[in-house]
């Protein structure tokens, strides 16, 4: 009655209660499977009748009866599932299969996150590069049947509940026993994207995610007021798997409005633009200097502190100079030794905005180089695998596909599919 009363009278709630009845009747939370909850009801029915037909009629009957009860049992208490699952899992290695998770719409940009390939594209893509048996899935599916899983959502993955973070939790699982988990752009599960919402809440739920952002002090020392950055430590792959992320790229600090661009190209840095500095709580003194780079770009210097000047959307963008310039303008992608196959991909200007420092748990794809800002023989990379449980591995692309010129970008979504593919075929 009330899942009638809701799909009578608004859209949003229908959605919720068809989520809420596939989750009852596939079995996606054990607890709540109707149909083994049923079997166990109905096998100690069946073994009441089977035992008053035993002391009255020992037939046929009575022994059919007594093998329903034991089929029903056995499939109450999870033993077919148990079976079911271990078929799978053997069995996906014999038949290579690739799911494409597809839960979001392609028009929904705030789930896109550095990427904008659609599942369907993906899945044409994978076709060309050798894949067979691809098909397009939801978190909701059984992913036991698959021997490797694609998130083409980049930052964002479809999350089914977000307070005890179910799909995550599944993915981890589904490594652990030996399947391939693909994230194709950006830190790996940086947003969660809820499977059922208004459409309107979808950027409030995807920056309101509990591991989304955290402040951090700027240079100064003082905790920046309003503006929020990014601390890859919290999101939950990094966490779980112990990696540690780096940025590459020049941090934002403030924004000012374009009046100022005539000072700037001027070279003029007026008491009025201090003041904007000093309100975003940084400063310039009276020996800092602006020089044009190029086209809507500048440069302030002042002492040992730098500032870029970004002239984007209708506004002038402040951001920190503190980069390392060498690997956020990677250049030319150089593919290990071990992936040798790739070497015919001539990937050159690229940008890398994010990358992870070389540890153990990481076998790079990418070869290694060694950032100007850290100490020691520290390394990192933009694409590498991540061993997990048994034989299970995840293969991540931190690199953001959507900043990258056309022919950028079709090189390096053509050479992430046949990395795909052959990883897949390995397992």
């Amino acid at each position: 009655i009330v899942g009638i009363s809701a799909i009578i009278r608004k859209p949003w709630a229908r959605e919720r209660t068809k989520l809420a009845y596939y989750k009852l009747l596939t079995g996606y939370r054990t607890n709540t499977n109707i149909f083994r909850s049923l079997a166990s009801v109905t096998a100690g029915a069946t073994i009441s009748a089977t035992i008053s037909l035993y002391f009255h009629d020992k037939s046929l009957c009575c022994a059919l009866f007594c093998i329903f009860s034991i089929l029903l049992l056995l499939y109450g208490f999870g033993v077919c599932s148990q079976i079911y699952h271990r078929y799978n899992i053997r069995n996906r290695r014999k038949k290579l299969k690739i799911g494409i998770l597809n839960d979001i719409h392609y028009d929904e940009e705030d789930c896109w996150v550095h990427t904008k390939i659609s599942s369907e594209n993906w899945e044409d893509e994978l076709k060309k590069c050798g894949a067979k048996n691809t098909e397009l899935i939801r978190v909701l599916d059984n992913f036991d049947k698959y021997t490797a899983i694609l998130n083409p959502y980049g930052g964002a993955y479809p999350e089914s509940d977000l307070s005890n973070r179910e799909t995550l939790n599944k993915i981890l699982n589904y490594v652990r026993e030996g399947g391939l988990f693909i994230n194709v752009a950006d830190i790996p599960g940086y947003f969660a994207c809820p499977l059922v919402k208004p459409v309107k809440k979808i950027e409030i739920a995807l920056r309101n995610a509990p591991y989304a952002y955290k402040f951090i002090p700027n240079l100064s020392g003082l905790l920046r007021p309003v503006e929020k950055v990014p601390f890859f430590g919290d999101t939950p792959f990094t966490e779980k798997l112990g990696l540690r992320m780096h940025n590459t790229e020049p941090s934002y600090l403030f924004s000012i409005d374009v009046e100022f661009e005539d000072d700037l190209n001027k070279g003029i840095i007026s008491e009025k633009l201090k003041d904007k500095f000093k309100t975003a709580v940084y400063s310039l003194s009276e020996k800092a200097v602006v020089t044009k780079e190029k086209d809507d770009k500048w440069m302030i210097t002042d002492s040992e502190k730098s500032y870029i000047v970004k002239k984007e959307e209708g506004k002038l963008n402040i951001y920190d100079h503190i980069y390392d310039q060498s690997i956020f303008e990677w250049g030319c992608l150089e593919f290990t030794n071990a992936h040798e196959d790739l070497s015919d991909f001539k990937i050159k200007n690229i940008k890398v905005h994010r990358t992870a420092i070389v540890e153990r748990n990481i076998k790079p794809v990418i070869k290694p180089k060694k950032p100007q800002i850290f100490h020691g023989n520290v390394k990192v990379t933009p694409l590498f695998f991540v061993e997990h449980g048994n034989s299970g591995k995840f293969l991540f692309s931190l690199i953001w596909i959507n900043k990258q010129e056309d022919d950028v970008k079709d090189k390096l979504v053509t050479a992430l599919a046949k990395l795909i593919v052959h990883a897949t075929q390995s397992k």
